[in-house]
């Protein structure tokens, strides 16, 4: 993940991250006395499957991730970040908990259950006066897995396209999970903090980009699953653009003292195909 920061009143222009590692830094400040920025609104974005070594942002010189790589001039930038898990659900409870498998319990996606009771980013964003609203493209990240404690709002009305459809493949177009998302926030009241969780799934199997991806990519299907996952990112709330339009970076066009009042954007990664169970040690 990575996270834009300010200090005093020069504009701080670093790299962002991906990886577990800046949940850990957003949950500590987050437990401050005193916050820095109160009541600034606070997204995660989480990319389902996607590689480091096939991003610019790490040296790949095979696709285009101008999204991505605008976090990457002016956030943070973790080079050594690995996720805890290599599967999404058990992943994503280490991720809102801060707490490894062993201890959250939450091993598979199939089988394992977030336990109620737990603390949450959600749970103690909106104990703070935070909206909490989330949306995700995955079947595996119901809300019935518990990885959803915490939200006033979390659409996982994902549903399988075909017969037999392996698990880890039902899954719904990025752009739909944003606009949902996104018509939540507009429903926010007008002066309420708000935390947002949007979860894309495009660069997992079966690796089928939307055009214009499909043919600019046709040679290397997962890179093109990685841009059309960008170009979503893009026409997110951390921005406003288009996939023609110039991208409209937040930390580009609003002085540090505004920042108070704008996103901060977070992006996690997510793990490989081949999925292990998780271990206590």
């Amino acid at each position: 993940m990575g996270v834009a920061s300010a200090v005093g009143d020069r504009r701080i222009r670093r790299r962002v991250s991906f990886g577990v590692s800046a949940l850990a830094f957003l949950l500590a400040t987050a437990g401050c006395r005193r916050a820095a920025f109160p009541g600034s609104p606070v997204f995660v974005i989480s990319i389902d499957t996607l590689r480091a070594d096939r991003l610019p942002a790490y040296g790949y010189g095979s696709v285009e991730t101008p999204a991505i790589d605008a976090l990457a001039r002016d956030g943070l930038v973790f080079e050594s970040a690995i996720a805890h898990v290599p599967l999404t659900l058990p992943s994503h409870a280490t991720l809102f908990t801060g707490q490894l498998p062993f201890v959250n319990g939450v091993r598979d996606n199939l089988g394992y259950r977030l336990a109620a009771g737990h603390s949450t980013l959600a749970s103690h964003l909106r104990a703070r006066g935070y909206a909490t609203g989330g949306a995700v493209s995955a079947v595996v990240l119901d809300h019935g897995t518990g990885v959803a404690q915490g939200f006033d709002f979390w659409d996982d009305a994902v549903e399988a396209r075909e017969a037999g459809q392996a698990l880890g493949q039902v899954q719904r177009p990025g752009a739909e999970t944003e606009r949902l998302l996104e018509d939540w926030l507009g429903r926010v009241p007008a002066g309420k903090p708000v935390f947002a969780f949007l979860h894309l799934y495009e660069p997992h199997t079966p690796y089928a980009p939307p055009q214009p991806f499909a043919s600019k990519y046709s040679a290397r299907p997962y890179d093109g699953e990685i841009a059309a996952a960008d170009a979503v990112l893009m026409a997110s709330p951390v921005y406003r653009g288009s996939y023609t339009g110039a991208l409209k970076n937040l930390l580009d066009l609003t002085p540090v003292d505004a920042l108070r009042n704008k996103p901060v954007g977070i992006v996690a990664m997510g793990a490989t195909l081949h999925h292990y169970l998780g271990v206590d040690g």
